[in-house]
């Protein structure tokens, strides 16, 4: 079960902060070891893509995991993700209790607003 100390350890994700959410929420998905699910996929291979933004390549090791293990690992991400973003986002994952599921559709969500955001503000500095 996860502790209540796990929501205190980084901000909500609320729609603008999600580069530096995303980069906490990986470093609590490590310490609490449910990461694995994000680097290899559910049949054990590892995956083209690392979730968390770099590619996996040869110089990574791939993790050993059972079936079982990579759900169970999921799941709790999932729930680790779901106690750190705000309603809005949670919004999104209805129809998800994936952890790698959720993940992606933070981030295609807010990666996006990310962008337009970071557009807004280099357009009003240039007309400054």
């Amino acid at each position: 079960m996860a502790e209540s100390s796990d929501r205190m350890k980084i901000k909500q994700l609320s729609g603008d902060n999600y580069e530096l959410w995303a980069l906490q929420m990986k470093s609590l998905l490590r310490i609490k070891g449910c990461w694995t699910p994000f680097i290899v996929n559910r049949q054990g291979r590892a995956r083209n893509e690392v979730i968390g933004g770099r590619a996996a390549g040869n110089e990574q090791a791939v993790p050993v995991i059972e079936q079982d293990e990579w759900d169970k690992q999921n799941v709790a991400a999932y729930d680790l993700i779901m106690m750190n973003i705000d309603h809005e986002n949670a919004n999104l994952l209805l129809e998800t209790e994936s952890g790698v599921a959720a993940w992606e559709i933070l981030r295609n969500h807010n990666a996006s607003t990310t962008l337009a955001n970071k557009y807004r503000v280099k357009n009003r500095i240039s007309t400054m």
